[in-house]
């Protein structure tokens, strides 16, 4: 019933949406520098959160700096999800991180604890709440709750048409 839900709200996306804009951002997000962000309110698997950012024009975010991350790390500890997936993966080479949305090998990095530790079963990037929303590696597999990031300048009213 979940994959039924979820085809259905994915279907209606594709349809013409108008999306207003507040203070450079749609309804429900929230911006930081040049970006916004939302904060999931459901866990979903990496894959799948991965194709509901795709679906809300924008990807999982890719945390490139000590201030995006400080950021991103207050507002995970303002809403204490367990975990919140972002765009980084070694599922290519093993213990090579990248963010999957530009190919780029991660070069700001904030592991917590003895991570990454998951080794070959841990293959996506996550803010961990036991670590203070430092960095774990995860199963892919494991529902998440996810961060989304589009850039702040988008017009102020877009239509989305399937």
């Amino acid at each position: 019933m979940k994959t039924v839900r979820k085809i259905v709200v994915l279907w209606l996306l594709c349809f013409t949406i108008q999306i207003q804009l507040i203070q450079g951002c749609r309804s429900g997000w929230i911006q930081h520098g040049d970006s916004c962000y939302l904060l999931s309110k459901d866990a979903e698997s990496w894959g799948d959160a991965s194709i509901i950012c795709i679906t809300l024009l924008s990807r999982l975010a890719a945390v490139e700096s000590a201030d995006e991350n400080n950021f991103l790390k207050a507002e995970a500890q303002r809403l204490h999800a367990q975990g919140y997936w972002i765009d980084g993966t070694d599922v290519e080479v093993e213990n090579v991180w990248r963010w999957t949305a530009s190919g780029d090998k991660i070069s700001y990095l904030n592991w917590g604890g003895q991570e990454p530790n998951a080794g070959e079963s841990g293959n996506c990037l996550a803010l961990w709440r036991d670590f203070g929303y430092q960095w774990a590696d995860e199963s892919c597999h494991a529902a998440r709750n996810f961060i989304c990031e589009m850039r702040a300048d988008v017009d102020a009213n877009y239509q989305v048409v399937g």
